[in-house]
């Protein structure tokens, strides 16, 4: 009975490692080498984006996951009637903040994403997205289009592809994602991998980060 209840219990153990480990919420998103950013053709109109633009991020670990916030400091979409053209925004990498409660561990950890183990928000204060293609989906109830653009991140640029949902109302344009996921290490973000460290599966960290974005644009 007692060999019953230890192998019972390892499974247990092992079922809830398994689930902690399932990684971050949302479709991965393909991932080649950057392409030529889209140029906008004269024919739209440029909406600014501006306050309550953020990105929304997710990172895991088999004993939990930490949630966060960047804010987006700066960029343009061009737009032709609902159809997306191009354009470009600037993350703030120092704004870097969680938003699970971690008490008086909080801090540390900030410091520890924003560090060279990470991010490495003093050499690299900002990252930048860059629309290299947007197709509209009329038929698909998920999203209305499908995005392509270059992610650059610590000097490294990838193209990333993901759907996005983009409406229209009294001059104002809000785009806002469903969750996707993103490998970190493809951009030099190594810490905790198991791909780079002989780090026991309790204390590595999952490759994929799951992100979903928001950005509010008026006319210009």
């Amino acid at each position: 009975m007692k060999t019953l209840t230890k192998l019972f219990t390892l499974f247990l153990a092992i079922s809830f490692l398994a689930a902690c480990n399932a990684g971050p919420e949302g479709e991965k998103a393909n991932t080649t080498d950057a392409e030529a950013v889209a140029e906008a053709t004269g024919d739209g109109e440029t909406y600014m984006i501006g306050e309550g633009s953020l990105v929304n991020w997710q990172g895991t670990k088999p004993t939990g996951a930490h949630d966060g916030l960047l804010t987006i400091k700066e960029g343009s979409i061009q737009m032709n009637g609902d159809k997306v053209q191009g354009g470009s925004f600037v993350i703030d990498m120092g704004s870097l903040v969680t938003t699970d409660p971690l008490g008086d561990k909080k801090e540390a950890l900030e410091g520890h994403l924003k560090g060279e183990d990470f991010f490495d928000v003093a050499k690299y204060p900002t990252a930048k997205f860059a629309i290299t293609s947007a197709e509209a989906m009329p038929d698909d109830n998920s999203a209305t289009h499908l995005v392509k653009g270059n992610l650059t991140m610590k000097g490294v640029t990838k193209n990333v592809e993901f759907k996005a949902i983009v409406s229209m109302k009294d001059g104002k344009m809000q785009a806002t994602t469903p969750k996707f996921v993103i490998d970190r290490t493809e951009w030099n973000v190594k810490y905790g991998s198991q791909k780079f460290t002989d780090k026991v599966l309790d204390s590595a960290i999952n490759d994929n980060i799951g992100l979903s974005i928001v950005l509010n644009a008026t006319k210009s």
